[in-house]
């Protein structure tokens, strides 16, 4: 069965991609965070992959005959996106000097996941039905998965004590729920839409839920972006700050998740505490055997070449391979890039999500309707909470239950800065019907 449902992963995104570009949009976007419930790992010819990777693998090919279909336009907007394409062949540059080559493949494909689909959106999506569809379907996702994981949990089945969906970590399944949350704020902040609203408050119920600190910390930071952008007044300035002090109340007040940040010195922190001597709270943060790692993979992949790093998957192959950490992977994906692809691919990287941020900027400062306000919005939130949680955790990984839906978001914006000055020339140039008096018809 699990070998089934690798293969229908595997070939029917190549299958819908030569027929549709957009159908094949939509089912990648309908099927992110499936599989739910199969956590196993099948031999491939690069090694043992669990069949959301193999999925992965599906996705890259179905882009690629995306692409070729129309060779022209996913030419174009490659042209769009340099920077990150500069950071893509440094990355696959660095393979020449990856300890492993099959490690480095399977990395690679990770980081050009989410652009090549990013590719696929910014061609694929012509008009504005599209565009809506696109952001309506990244929220939808995220609602179903949200009952299901509030079902799986009414029905006692979850053991893990944190709101998730089965055989899903909770930080994977409340990462998938961030764009979903940044779109939701958009259409309300710009439409004013109460049930965005709603909508909104129930996907951060379920970021809650997910108990994942860093999860938590990029929710709060995704609506504060995003209020104090499309707010006015004195609203401007309050509901970002009260997003920033509701989070370090949360964590100050609220015993449940005081003792999740702080672990054995939570009776310890207080306001005041906090207040005397806040280098001493934050010292109290502990990382779960996450600094201990990064100190080991830093002076083990990055001293010995800083500039350049030691080849892209070279930590996943050391934390595979039996290392002595704690931890089966990195969780932060900065020393990741430090220790891969050293201080180059970290600007490189550093520059591209500065590029994607000022671009989504500008197209929400000139935009002069409604809907490409909404779109700027909705992705600058989602990759704002994507750089935030790739700090702690492993966003690389998750392509399929994240990543893309990022991605998409930032293709239907990109897609709209260029559709809509097309869609207002074609109302203005429409000739006016002249209004026929119906008397002097009939005479």
């Amino acid at each position: 069965m699990i070998y089934l449902v690798a293969c229908a992963l595997l070939v029917l995104p190549v299958v819908i991609a030569p027929i549709s570009p957009r159908a094949f949009v939509y089912f990648a976007l309908c099927t992110g965070i499936v599989p739910i419930g199969i956590d196993e790992a099948l031999p491939t010819p690069i090694g043992a992959l669990h069949v959301d990777a193999i999925k992965l693998f599906g996705v890259l090919i179905g882009c690629g005959v995306c692409c070729l279909r129309a060779p022209q336009e996913s030419f174009a907007a490659f042209g769009r996106f340099k920077i990150h394409l500069a950071f893509l062949y440094f990355c696959a540059l660095s393979i020449l000097w990856a300890p492993d080559f099959a490690f480095a493949l399977r990395m690679l494909a990770k980081l050009t996941g989410p652009f090549l689909f990013l590719v696929v959106v910014a061609f694929a999506i012509r008009s504005e039905k599209h565009l809506e569809q696109v952001l309506k379907l990244v929220i939808l996702m995220g609602l179903l998965t949200l009952g299901f994981a509030g079902a799986w949990e009414a029905m006692g089945y979850n053991e893990r004590g944190s709101l998730t969906v089965p055989d899903s970590s909770p930080s994977v399944f409340s990462a998938h729920l961030l764009p979903a949350f940044a779109a939701c704020c958009a259409m309300f902040s710009v439409r004013r839409k109460p049930l965005y609203l709603f909508f909104a408050a129930l996907l951060a119920l379920g970021v809650l839920g997910g108990f994942t600190r860093i999860t938590i910390a990029a929710m709060f930071a995704s609506g504060s972006i995003i209020f104090f952008l499309s707010a006015r007044g004195v609203f401007r300035i309050a509901l970002p700050a009260g997003l920033i002090v509701a989070f370090f109340a949360l964590f100050l007040f609220v015993d449940e998740f005081r003792e999740r940040m702080f672990l054995a010195s939570a009776d310890s922190v207080t306001l005041g505490s906090t207040i005397g001597d806040p280098m001493s709270t934050i010292d109290k943060i502990p990382g779960s055997g996450r600094f201990a790692a990064w100190e080991l993979v830093l002076e083990k992949f990055f001293e010995p070449n800083p500039l350049v790093g030691s080849g892209i998957g070279a930590t996943q192959h050391f934390f595979y391979g039996g290392s002595s950490t704690q931890l089966g992977v990195i969780h932060s994906e900065v020393i990741r890039l430090l220790a891969e692809v050293g201080i180059i691919g970290l600007l490189l990287f550093a520059f591209l999500a500065a590029g994607y941020a000022v671009r989504l900027l500008v197209s929400y400062s000139r935009a002069l309707e409604t809907e490409p306000r909404v779109y700027a919005l909705a992705a600058l939130g989602s990759l704002v909470a994507y750089v935030i949680y790739m700090l702690t955790d492993n966003a690389f990984d998750y392509v399929n239950p994240f990543a893309i839906y990022v991605f998409a978001l930032v293709g239907v914006a990109e897609r709209s800065r260029v559709l809509w000055p097309q869609m207002a020339r074609t109302r203005t140039r429409q000739p006016e019907i002249p209004r026929i008096d119906r008397r002097t018809a009939q005479s």
